[in-house]
């Protein structure tokens, strides 16, 4: 497997990892997780819990325009080396982007998201020269 499709992997369990860390504090909730209606409990959170609910809804999201990009650029034959460490950078913005989602740092957070956008925007320049 290339290191572009382990970097799509990886990218397919970010939203996974800001849930679970937002569905511990919810857990902690004085009415506990509420499993039969946890997106109106997700509703009701502020603070940290708000932010990690949003950090998997933007992880969501940039996953389904980082699989478009991958795809593309696996079928049209992009350099694979280049293509890999695109992936890398991807990964390692969006890993930050959740980071600085949490910790409230929105400046930074969308710095980062724009990291992330721009290796799309390099991966689909690299499918166009292959």
């Amino acid at each position: 497997m290339t290191t572009l499709l382990w970097t799509l992997a990886i990218a397919a369990f970010l939203p996974l990892v800001w849930g679970i860390s937002g569905g511990a504090l919810r857990a902690q909730a004085p009415e506990g997780f509420d499993n039969n209606l946890p997106r109106r409990q997700a509703a009701t959170l502020t603070g940290l819990g708000e932010r990690f609910y949003g950090a998997q809804a933007n992880a969501w999201e940039a996953l389904a325009i980082y699989t478009a990009c991958v795809v593309i650029a696996q079928f049209a034959g992009a350099d694979p080396a280049a293509a890999g460490v695109t992936g890398m950078v991807f990964i390692g913005a969006r890993v930050l982007h959740g980071v600085a989602y949490a910790m409230d740092l929105a400046t930074l957070r969308s710095l980062l998201w724009f990291v992330g956008i721009g290796a799309c925007i390099r991966l689909l320049v690299l499918a166009a020269q292959a």
